[in-house]
């Protein structure tokens, strides 16, 4: 203690306890050495404290590196302490409380659509701001793209009921035309017959007369 010229710091710990032990010496007006003061600072909260605070900054630092990755499942561990890192910690996971809503939501919107359900909507009326403006433009493109797709099955329905409009009426043209030749053939048919039958009738005529011309004579 002799050479004691400047405070000391000693880092102590002392029944779970720790802190800081400060021996300062006490010197005369000649600068001769009367002796030593011991100042013990009890530092066991102030280090929980800061030993909380930088783990709490650890993990927040982590939750936000796995967010900027897509990973949304990790959260920020708070104490009951409470104080300004705590309620940063409380801030953070509700911030990406509502990104992970967020995006289940629209993912689910996009299972719905590929699965062919295009009724689906995002329902969340608690959003606003931007995630308003998501909900609504994706619920406008599903109600558009239910309607595109209502308008081409009515066009197909249209197009499938004038084709058989069609079908049919060139089968009944086909059926009709038949029917026409079938009588004209019969037609053909009696006309050659009453031909043959006129010539035969022209042939006895002339055969009459040329008896009747020779019976004369």
């Amino acid at each position: 203690m002799g050479r004691l010229s400047l405070d000391r710091h000693v880092q102590l710990e002392l029944d779970e306890r720790k802190g800081e032990l400060t021996i300062s010496p006490v010197r005369s007006a000649e600068n001769e050495l009367l002796g030593t003061i011991l100042q013990w600072r009890d530092m066991t909260d102030e280090l929980q404290r800061r030993a909380a605070e930088q783990q709490l900054a650890e993990n927040v630092s982590a939750v936000v590196s796995a967010a900027r990755t897509g990973n949304l499942g990790q959260r920020i561990r708070v104490g009951t302490d409470g104080g300004f890192f705590g309620a940063l910690g409380t801030e953070v996971n509700g911030l990406v409380d509502s990104i992970a809503d967020t995006f289940a939501q629209v993912r689910e919107l996009h299972d719905a659509l590929a699965a062919g359900q295009l009724q689906s909507r995002i329902e969340a009326k608690q959003w606003i701001g931007d995630f308003a403006a998501l909900r609504d433009n994706a619920n406008q493109s599903m109600a558009q793209l239910s309607a595109l797709v209502s308008s081409l099955r009515n066009t197909v329905h249209l197009v499938s009921t004038q084709s058989g409009q069609i079908r049919d009426a060139n089968n009944q043209l086909s059926q009709r035309i038949e029917r026409q030749a079938a009588s004209l053939e019969e037609t053909a048919a009696s006309m050659k017959e009453l031909t043959e039958n006129v010539t035969r009738t022209a042939g006895r005529a002339g055969e009459s007369t040329d008896q009747s011309q020779r019976a004369a004579q």
